[in-house]
């Protein structure tokens, strides 16, 4: 598609509410600038917890958590039954001796048992920590799996189907308590989730949430191992909670209307599990379980997705924008459908090309009248995640924005820039 520059007059943004800047810089002697906010952070709730809580008692009845069943329908959870069944998960926990001393790990792909087993943990003051699939599935000797239960010792190990995980299992052997969602007697001594979820909460439950403070570690999420094994990166509820504040008071359009997200991203990655799945919780949206992969042969899931949710925020890593435009260009029905409700258009992990952009922007023109926002982040692989946010609209791609409240950025000379 040739670049057509000149709509940036003719097709003003659509409206988006985003913070004014206010950027306070200090040049250095040595060449080095340091860049902050001259906001300072608003209020930042103890735990993870306090935010499903919070939206509990809001909006009961709006779905948090959705995902495809078997039979192809949605199978969603709203407020009420994620706190709830997240309160029986603590005390299953509790009950069965696991506590802060080792993490809860998990094998598979996102789920909702998944994320109930997360915040269940989480808000008990016990780590979750997510392993990617591909460790227990793409390997030949479980090294990786072998390490991460030596070095970590998670005192459970849940898998949402346990029969793929078995091979990794049996050779590692490792010392914890099995839990499966789906299992037919292929290991001894699995525990059902249903069992968790049957619990009762009582006063352990919550002695236990109160004990939680910001400094408690929610997570450990595991660096890829490219280099060698994964290393262990601690996430405390005070980075997640935090993290949520300054994306709010950067994107104040988050409170405007409950965001729906439609998204694959692993929650083993920061990107998934405490962007966009706290995103979700903190402002009080839906989050759709994307079973489809921006890869061949696993993207018409994702795209039959889009269709049926329609989301307010599209989001994906740079390289899925390559899989999504030629369906939006061939397709003005489907483009129409996913652009009907989008208030932002965002990429992370890497930079978007500009020929991307103008594509995006091209079919936000044709949907819409009006360009829909590009927006974009950086921030520390496997932490909060974001430190620095786009929070002001573009017209070319480029920048990735200015520090949140309450975190600064360092630039240093290299060579001559």
């Amino acid at each position: 598609m040739t670049v057509q520059r000149h709509w940036t007059k003719a097709y003003p943004h659509t409206p988006l509410r985003l913070a004014e800047r206010h950027l306070v810089m200090e040049r250095r002697a040595d060449g080095a600038v340091l860049l902050k906010s001259g906001v300072p952070l608003g209020p930042v709730p103890r735990q993870l917890g306090d935010d499903l809580r919070a939206g509990a008692a809001r909006h009961p009845d709006r779905v948090f958590l959705a995902e495809r069943g078997k039979d192809g329908a949605w199978v969603k959870l709203t407020y009420a039954e994620a706190r709830a069944k997240a309160d029986a998960v603590s005390q299953w926990l509790l009950d069965n001796g696991h506590g802060p001393a080792n993490p809860v790990a998990a094998l598979s792909d996102n789920s909702i048992a998944m994320g109930l087993l997360m915040l269940g943990a989480m808000q008990a003051g016990i780590a979750f920590m997510p392993v990617s699939p591909a460790y227990s599935l793409m390997s030949r000797d479980f090294a990786k799996v072998k390490y991460i239960c030596e070095r970590f010792t998670p005192s459970l190990i849940y898998a949402e189907t346990l029969a793929p995980f078995v091979p990794a299992l049996k050779a590692v052997a490792p010392k914890a308590q099995i839990v499966a969602n789906e299992a037919r007697g292929e290991l001894p001594n699995v525990v059902r989730f249903a069992d968790l979820l049957a619990t009762k909460p009582g006063r352990a439950a919550e002695e236990a949430f109160a004990r939680v403070t910001p400094e408690s570690t929610a997570k450990i999420l595991l660096t890829s191992g490219s280099t060698g094994f994964p290393k262990g990166v601690i996430n405390t509820h005070r980075m997640l909670t935090a993290s949520m504040t300054q994306c709010g008071q950067a994107w104040p359009f988050l409170g405007d209307r409950p965001p729906v997200l439609c998204d694959w991203l692993p929650w083993n990655h920061t990107f998934g599990s405490n962007f966009c799945f706290n995103s979700a919780l903190r402002f009080g949206g839906t989050l759709y379980i994307d079973e489809g992969r921006p890869i061949p042969g696993r993207f018409a899931p994702t795209l039959r997705n889009l269709r049926e949710t329609k989301p307010t925020i599209l989001l994906n890593v740079a390289r899925a924008y390559d899989f999504l435009l030629p369906e939006f260009e061939k397709d003005e029905d489907f483009a129409r459908t996913v652009f009907a409700n989008v208030d932002m258009i965002f990429y992370a992990g890497a930079g978007l090309p500009q020929n991307l952009w103008d594509r995006l922007e091209a079919v936000s023109i044709k949907t819409r009248g009006k360009r829909i926002p590009i927006l974009t982040s950086l921030g520390s692989t496997e932490t909060a995640p974001p430190a620095i946010v786009c929070h002001w609209t573009m017209d070319v791609t480029g920048s990735i924005g200015l520090p949140l409240p309450a975190l600064e950025a360092k630039l240093v000379p290299a060579g001559d820039k």
